[in-house]
């Protein structure tokens, strides 16, 4: 089960406007979760970068993979081709708001194409027997990448900040940033630079110069 979802931050280079970032969280039954990031438009080989992260995890040629999402039509062709049995799903969440739309139109304050818009049609295929799912244990709502949304990008990227990014910036904060999540972001730095394997080594007070550089890891 993979959860992505979008997220906007605000641009540097164009201080009136915003680019998007795409989040996900894959959740395999028999191992750890990952996280992945990465900002359109910038990273060369998105689906590559997907497709990755999901082998990290052991995923298989023809294995079952589904894919919750808002329906966006950049997060639709990022899961195309990763994997020939992939099943993409239109989450609950985001149906219930064109629903609570559809009441608004019925009382004459909502458009029609607000209500249904292309963007609903295109994900024809990927609406579902809600009930039948829910029913089996299943999810049907992609909350777990709601939550990654905020976890990933409202935890550096706050509104409230009002902080400005590079699309390059942004790109490269979100591979630390969910790596950091992961619990791998160590692990990768120890194959880089071999030394920081021992640096969990105890250490007594006159064991060297208190000057001594050391590396501290922010998540």
């Amino acid at each position: 089960m993979v959860g992505l979802d979008g997220g906007y931050v605000r641009n540097w280079d164009d201080r009136k406007a915003n680019f998007e970032v795409i989040v996900g969280r894959s959740m395999p039954e028999d191992r750890d979760a990952r996280y992945v990031g990465l900002v359109l438009g910038y990273d060369p080989k998105p689906k590559r970068r997907l497709f990755d992260m999901l082998k990290s995890q052991g995923l298989q040629a023809n294995q079952d993979v589904t894919f919750l999402t808002d329906g966006g039509e950049e997060i639709r062709t990022l899961t195309e081709l990763v994997t020939p049995e992939s099943e993409h799903v239109l989450d609950w969440f985001h149906i219930t708001m064109r629903l609570t739309v559809l009441e608004q139109y019925a009382r004459g304050v909502a458009h029609y194409d607000e209500v249904v818009g292309a963007n609903l049609l295109a994900n024809a295929g990927s609406l579902i027997n809600y009930g039948e799912r829910y029913r089996a244990g299943e999810r049907i709502s992609s909350c777990l990448a709601e939550s990654t949304v905020n976890a990933v990008i409202s935890k550096r990227f706050a509104k409230r900040q009002q902080m400005q990014w590079t699309a390059r910036g942004a790109h490269l904060l979100l591979q630390t940033r969910t790596r950091a999540l992961d619990g791998t972001l160590r692990t990768l730095f120890e194959r880089w630079y071999p030394g920081l394997a021992n640096d969990n080594a105890p250490r007594s007070p006159d064991s060297g110069s208190m000057n001594t550089p050391h590396i501290v890891m922010l998540s």
